[in-house]
């Protein structure tokens, strides 16, 4: 499993709170280097670690919910367990739900990173700072606050803010001024596409991808599910428009 840099302070979070002996036996079990117990240790130790030591981890932590319930209050193991379970579904890996509506089994690959590769949101940093696109901090800012949206069960503002970024990206790509016309998203897409940065069929799906952003749920999928559907989408579009303007440059 390939984790984000936001899955990996979940991590970090978690194991902060939990009994030091036991962590020490968890790391040394599933090839995790640590020598000290403090933030800067598990931290660097966690985000040395290789993808099979986190992926023999996480199914542990999976397998034996008593006994890591066990090594730290119970309140405190709900709050951080669901913060690391809502950030690992950001990054595309989900648990199978039982008969009984709980989440059962190991970490599956729903919509990971490709082998090899960063985790999307990750590799976004990259680009919006290669790309020296016009406002890219802000819109950096959207897609976080749309993730912690996410993370506190705010599938609405995980939408909104989503849709934003999008909308922010393809408006500054654009290079649009900010008239009333403008600010829509039909002429947003025109001025691009009179630009000869997308085609007729990148139009439909950008259109098609804010009017998904722009809905709060559907009826085949949950709002968790929809939400996070949602945003993958606008992560990928707003790549694609990243790697337009890289090559427009």
């Amino acid at each position: 499993m390939r984790l984000s840099k936001r899955s990996k302070m979940s991590l970090v979070q978690f194991f902060l709170r939990f009994n030091r002996h036991e962590q020490q036996i968890l790391f040394e079990k599933h090839d995790i280097h640590d020598v000290w117990y403090s933030f800067d240790v598990i931290r660097e130790s966690l985000e040395s670690a290789s993808e099979e030591s986190i992926t023999s981890l996480l199914d542990e932590m999976c397998r034996t919910p008593v006994s890591m319930r066990r090594c730290m209050d119970d309140d405190i193991y709900f709050e951080r367990w669901g913060d690391l379970c809502r950030n690992l579904e950001l990054d595309g890996y989900i648990r199978r739900i039982d008969e009984w509506g709980h989440p059962s089994g190991p970490f599956i690959a729903n919509d990971p990173a490709p082998a090899g590769q960063e985790p999307l949101e990750d590799l976004l940093t990259v680009e919006f700072d290669e790309s020296h696109l016009n406002g890219a901090e802000d819109i950096l800012g959207l897609l976080s606050k749309s993730a912690k949206a996410y993370v506190r069960g705010d599938h609405n503002a995980a939408l909104v803010n989503a849709r934003i970024a999008l909308e922010s990206t393809a408006r500054a790509l654009a290079d649009s001024p900010t008239s009333p016309d403008s600010i829509k998203w039909g002429s947003i897409l025109c001025d691009l596409k009179r630009r000869d940065m997308i085609t007729d069929e990148h139009e439909k799906a950008l259109a098609g991808v804010y009017g998904i952003l722009s809905k709060a749920a559907h009826h085949h999928m949950t709002e968790q599910e929809y939400a996070r559907f949602g945003r993958s989408l606008a992560c990928s579009m707003i790549f694609f428009l990243l790697r337009v303007k890289l090559k427009s440059n």
